[in-house]
């Protein structure tokens, strides 16, 4: 077990000035709507010559004030705003291991939020979160592995979600066609 401040430090975001459209040099600001969701399309373009703003995919951001303070999210690459941080990792610890630990922390950073009315993330709470780290060959075979796993049931999920969905035109159909009389109920 290791403190967070041990294997990690957070950049914070800071206000950048944005554009509605994209210019020379320019990256999307990174928004809640836009790193959870993998269909929405940024609209907020920035840019910061300081590069520790910069996140890429393999980066992983925290909420630091909102509603949602203490979620962890997969970064995409963009510019950091000003309500979440970049967490940064030493070289013994793995960014796609400590993903799969998010919901403990999560639930726990939630809990004890700081601030009065908008919630802000407890820095103190953060740094001292006691976290399980063995050797880094074994993080990236927990997270390998966990990943599998994960992406199998994703999978399974998104099956049985269409054929929900297809479930429910057939009904749809079938009541149609009965009300509307291109099928013929008979008393049998």
């Amino acid at each position: 077990m290791k403190r967070f401040k041990s294997f990690a430090s957070t950049t914070k975001g800071k206000n950048l000035e944005t554009s509605d459209f994209p210019f020379d040099n320019a990256l999307p600001l990174l928004s809640l709507e836009y790193l959870r969701n993998e269909n929405v399309k940024f609209d907020t373009y920035a840019y910061s010559l300081d590069k520790t703003l910069l996140a890429s995919e393999k980066d992983l951001i925290i909420v630091w004030d909102g509603a949602a303070v203490g979620e962890i999210l997969k970064a995409k690459k963009g510019f950091i705003s000003s309500t979440i941080a970049k967490i940064n990792f030493t070289k013994s610890v793995n960014s796609r291991f400590f993903y799969f630990l998010k919901d403990s922390l999560d639930y726990t950073l939630k809990s004890i939020p700081t601030g009065m009315g908008i919630p802000h993330l407890n820095p103190t709470i953060l740094s001292n979160y006691p976290c399980p780290i063995p050797p880094l060959q074994e993080q990236i075979r927990i997270a390998e592995f966990l990943e599998n796993k994960v992406g199998l049931i994703e999978k399974i999920i998104t099956n049985i979600q269409t054929q929900i969905t297809t479930l429910k035109e057939l009904r749809k159909t079938l009541i149609n066609d009965v009300v509307t009389g291109k099928i013929k109920v008979s008393h049998e």
